[in-house]
């Protein structure tokens, strides 16, 4: 009679984290290669976007429109090293009521 197979809980952990692993190192390989397309038009509204938080209210047509833009510098120590950083983006949010069914 054979025995059976018994397979340690941390083992089968390591099993599942292995495959995970080796999955996301597939769908990694298979990615783009060359340069990435950039959107020009996008870039410009983006660019264009004033400094700040804006929101504004449509409440006739049910819609909330965003756009934030901040910019940012810091530097670790008067004339030491440094980075800036920019985060644009454009938001909308439309809700609106549906009818009941029946």
């Amino acid at each position: 009679m054979p025995l059976p197979l018994v397979i340690p809980p941390v083992a089968y952990t390591l099993v599942k984290i292995g495959a995970a692993a080796a999955a996301g190192a597939a769908l990694a390989a298979r990615g783009r290669h060359g340069p990435e397309r950039i959107d020009v038009q996008s870039e410009n509204a983006l660019d264009r976007l004033p400094p700040g938080v804006d929101v504004r209210l449509d409440r006739a047509n049910g819609r909330v429109d965003t756009d934030v833009r901040v910019a940012r510098a810091v530097r670790f120590g008067p004339g030491g090293p440094g980075f800036a950083f920019e985060i644009a983006g454009i938001g909308r949010l439309r809700l609106r009521r549906l009818k009941a069914r029946g």
